[in-house]
């Protein structure tokens, strides 16, 4: 019998399509020219999406004074680069969406709702790209899902190696022979993310600086995205995270202040059945 390593590899997997916009919307990231009305077209025929990138444009996530009622005005008002990574966000979570009554699905998204809200607290307070941090962080952990789903009865027993103290990746190693991070890597590539993206979500559990800038600000996120649930202390990991990123300590409080802030309008609007 194959291992699941070895399934992955021997059979097709039977994974969602990109949603067509997000993969416009990530292709068009770090190129110059780039058509806004045609995708600002394209963003409003879909209804559902435009809906839902609409409500969290006029949530108190970026605390917009006048209210935003079509694609091309939020455009307008927030600038092209934050309504790409508020689309892009809104289809990626409708590919896998939350699923009431199912812990694992549950869990997964407020995490990586709450880690891209830390890699955009991160990003701002180092001066980097805030919008690429964000997306980078909330996809971070991608191979997750790839796993559970192709793997369900293997992966409730690494859910319960993770419960029972085990660090995830030796958890799905041991158990699976791979982890998430290089699924999400593999995924990444196979989705045409964008290379930045697709090293930090591929090496956002390293330790040697693979994942370039991006990745240590999504493994930062990812640690703190922890601690916001209550499971880290920032405490004990904060001031190390604040010291790779070159940040003082004291910047600790205002980054998790502002990835409380973001969390919640994103959690609500994102994480929604409507």
């Amino acid at each position: 019998m194959n291992t699941p390593a070895e399934s992955l590899v021997t059979r097709p997997l039977s994974l969602p399509p990109m949603p067509q916009v997000a993969a416009e919307l990530l292709s068009s990231m770090g190129r110059e020219e780039i058509d806004v009305s045609t995708l600002a077209r394209k963003i409003a025929a879909d209804q559902a999406l435009a809906a839902k990138t609409l409500r969290l444009a006029n949530s108190s996530f970026y605390g917009l004074s006048t209210k935003v009622a079509t694609i091309q005005q939020a455009i307008t008002v927030l600038g092209f680069r934050s309504v790409r990574s508020l689309v892009t966000a809104c289809a990626m979570t409708s590919v896998w969406p939350q699923q009431p009554g199912h812990p694992p699905l549950e869990r997964f998204w407020l995490h990586s709702v709450a880690a891209g809200a830390a890699a955009r607290a991160l990003a701002m307070a180092t001066r980097r790209d805030s919008e690429l941090a964000f997306i980078a962080g909330l996809l971070h952990d991608l191979g997750s899902l790839v796993l559970a789903s192709q793997f369900p009865a293997h992966y409730q027993k690494v859910i319960e190696a993770i419960e029972a103290g085990a660090p995830s990746v030796q958890a799905e190693q041991e158990i699976l022979g791979m982890d998430h991070a290089q699924i999400g890597g593999a995924l990444a590539e196979h989705w045409r993310f964008p290379p930045s993206i697709r090293e930090a979500v591929a090496a956002h559990h390293a330790e040697d600086g693979s994942g370039g800038e991006l990745g240590a600000l999504v493994a930062g996120a990812n640690v703190l995205a922890h601690c916001l649930a209550g499971e880290r202390s920032t405490g004990e990991e904060g001031p190390a995270i604040m010291a790779r990123l070159g940040l003082p300590p004291e910047a600790l409080d205002l980054v998790m202040a502002n990835t409380q802030l973001a969390f919640g309008p994103l959690k609500n609007v994102l994480l929604s059945q409507a």
